[in-house]
C-alpha cells in the first residue's frame, strides 16, 4: 500500500458550560494552519459556541453520546478512519489549546515528526507538566513512572497525545476480540509492547 504520509489530528471535547469557548477561539489562529484533515468528537451536550467555533475552523465535527473518555476516543478514531488517512495525531482539544498558545513552534515539530513512526507517545515538556495543579503532576508522575519503568526508558503516557498508524491497529483487532482504542495512549502502548 503506499502511504502518502497524510496526517490527521482527531480530538474530542465534552464541554457544557463552553468553558472552553474563549481559550479556544484564541488558540485558532494556530489551530487553523493545521496542514491535514481535523476531526473532533463533541459530546451531545457540549455549547454550541465550542461546536460553531470548530465548524468555522474546518474541523470535522461528529456529535456523539457522552460516555466517557474511553468510548469517545474509539468513536473519533473508529469515524476518522473512514475518510482514509495515513497517520492519526490524537490530541485531547483542552491540551491541544493550551500546546497551541504556549507552544506553537513545537506543536508544528512535533507534527513533521509524526510520519517517521508508526506510533509515537507525545509527551509533555518538564515546563509543560509544570503548569498542571500539583494533585496532577503526583498522580501522573506515579503512571508514568510505571510505564517508564516497564518501557525502558522515560515516557509521560498521561500527556493525552499520541500519533498512530491505524491500519497496523486494524491488524490486531483481527487477532482480537476488543477495539484497541479503549484508552488511546494506554492501549497503544500495550499494543506496542505486546503486538510486535
Amino acid at each position: 500500500m503506499h502511504m502518502k504520509n497524510d496526517i490527521a489530528l482527531i480530538t474530542i471535547m465534552h464541554d457544557p458550560t463552553g468553558a472552553l469557548y474563549q481559550p479556544l477561539v484564541a488558540a485558532m489562529p494556530v489551530l487553523a494552519t493545521y496542514p491535514g484533515a481535523k476531526y473532533v468528537a463533541l459530546s451531545e451536550q457540549t455549547d454550541r459556541r465550542v461546536r460553531d467555533a470548530l465548524k468555522a475552523h474546518n474541523f470535522t465535527v461528529f456529535d456523539i453520546e457522552k460516555k466517557g473518555v474511553a468510548h469517545a476516543r474509539r468513536k473519533v478514531a473508529a469515524l476518522a478512519q473512514s475518510y482514509g488517512h495515513d497517520f492519526y495525531h490524537y490530541c485531547d482539544l483542552d491540551r491541544l489549546v493550551t500546546w497551541a498558545m504556549q507552544s506553537p513552534e513545537e506543536w508544528r515539530c512535533v507534527h513533521e515528526k509524526i510520519a517517521a513512526h508508526d506510533y509515537m507517545v507525545i509527551g509533555r515538556t518538564a515546563r509543560a507538566f509544570a503548569t498542571h495543579p500539583g494533585a496532577w503532576q503526583e498522580t501522573e508522575a506515579i503512571t508514568n513512572k510505571i510505564f517508564s519503568l516497564a518501557m525502558g526508558c522515560e515516557v509521560d503516557v498521561t500527556a493525552g497525545s499520541g500519533a498512530f498508524i491505524l491500519l497496523r491497529l486494524e491488524d490486531k483487532n483481527k487477532k482480537t476480540d476488543c477495539f484497541i482504542l479503549d484508552v488511546l495512549v494506554y492501549d497503544h502502548l500495550f499494543v506496542c509492547l505486546f503486538a510486535i
